[in-house]
């Protein structure tokens, strides 16, 4: 398969299909998986099945693509409007769970405030990759920047998300890791709480793409926000995927590459507090959302899990980090920023607008890195905009508790 380095076309959807798929022709389609697991019993077998062993042995979902190895057909509009994006905010959880971090007042970046805490992170990082923050090169290029492209990374300080962590703030609490298995194999990924019993991640962490309208849904789904070390139990340990939902035909870009998981309440029966129980939201909030608009001039926080060496997995990262380059290679409607975060990260929100204790608005994920030629230190994801993100979030809204 060889990567067409010219313009793609644009994408519409306009039907839904099942998790059984059967061919199709364009336009890309969006799909959802049946209802994952329908009893009460049935779900505690899969907590049960993420063992402290599973989750340290699932392997890292791997972001690398090979531009051979990429099949570059669907169908898309020619060309996107340069406007604002529309945005739609979160909210924080309804009582009791988040604390303002420090004494930052609502909407401040975290500029300043980073030198300040460099000494408390490095006493957070047992087992991970170092610290410090890391930079590559400064080139200018049209859209900012020629790979490699700066960016700053390092732990999110524990106490921020950690059970018991007497900071535990959002937006950060949002975020977590999300463990599934595909065919044989168990896997990491991470994901964000989007809307209420909403989580956002990549595609290729819930389902197994294969060109033009084969593959199959991830099963034993379980997110597990806040994790470090192990599962966060002021947050609710960890929540099982009700219903999944990707774009499942004609679409191999990795503009596609986004996905929302469903989550059953804590008592294991509906969403959203259909039955009885507590919602997700209730514990983590949720952030907001932006997309479409001009990506060429944008500032990202960057959160995940990366477990691929030489990060350890079980503490939360994040990058700083700015647009660098447009549609790498010719794959349409993705950006490229520096980051050096690797498998396991896969899924993990891109933030505009954040601010510990106020929000952020997700604008993109960790989707994937480019092998030939290497760019290690670079992230891509999908922009978002209408036809790829806005139109799956309303195909998983719509989803029934």
């Amino acid at each position: 398969m060889i990567l067409n380095r010219k313009s793609f076309l644009t994408a519409l959807f306009t039907s839904v299909c099942s998790f059984t798929l059967s061919a199709q022709t364009a336009p890309p389609v969006p799909g959802g998986s049946i209802e994952i697991r329908s009893d009460s019993a049935a779900i505690q077998e899969t907590l049960a099945y993420w063992t402290t062993a599973r989750r340290a042995a699932a392997v890292a979902r791997d972001t690398a693509i090979d531009p051979r190895s990429f099949v570059n057909v669907d169908i898309a509009p020619a060309s996107l409007p340069k406007t604002a994006p529309v945005v739609s905010p979160g909210a924080p959880p309804a009582a009791g769970v988040s604390i303002k971090a420090m004494a930052l007042e609502q909407g401040r970046e975290l500029d300043a405030f980073d030198a300040g805490r460099e000494q408390s992170l490095r006493t957070d990082s047992t087992n991970e990759a170092a610290t410090e923050p890391t930079a590559a090169g400064i080139g200018i290029g049209e859209t900012g920047f020629t790979y490699p492209q700066p960016f700053t990374r390092f732990n999110v300080l524990a106490d921020l998300y950690k059970s018991g962590g007497k900071l535990m703030t959002y937006p950060y609490i949002t975020v977590g890791k999300l463990f599934f298995t595909l065919g044989n194999s168990n896997y990491v990924c991470s994901a964000s709480v989007v809307r209420p019993h909403l989580v956002v991640t990549a595609r290729h962490c819930i389902f197994n793409y294969i060109h033009p309208s084969g593959g199959a849904f991830a099963r034993n789904v379980v997110f597990y926000p806040g994790y470090y070390y192990g599962p966060n139990a002021a947050l609710g340990g960890g929540w099982v995927a009700r219903r999944l939902a990707t774009w499942v035909g004609n679409a191999p870009n990795f503009r596609y590459d986004i996905g929302f998981v469903q989550l059953f309440d804590n008592d294991q029966r509906g969403c959203g507090g259909s039955a009885g129980g507590r919602p997700i939201e209730r514990y983590t909030g949720y952030l907001g959302y932006a997309y479409g608009g001009d990506y060429s001039k944008r500032q990202f926080n960057e959160f995940g899990y990366p477990a691929a060496a030489p990060f350890g997995g079980s503490a939360m990262v994040e990058t700083e980090a700015a647009t660098g380059e447009l549609n790498t290679f010719g794959m349409a409607d993705t950006v490229e920023t520096g980051s050096d975060m690797t498998g396991g990260s896969s899924g993990g929100p891109w933030m505009i607008g954040f601010a510990p204790g106020g929000g952020g608005y997700v604008n993109g994920l960790n989707s994937f890195k480019w092998v030939v030629p290497d760019h290690a230190n670079a992230m891509n994801s999908p922009q978002f905009h209408d036809y790829n993100f806005y139109q799956l979030l309303k195909y998983a809204l719509g989803l029934a508790c």
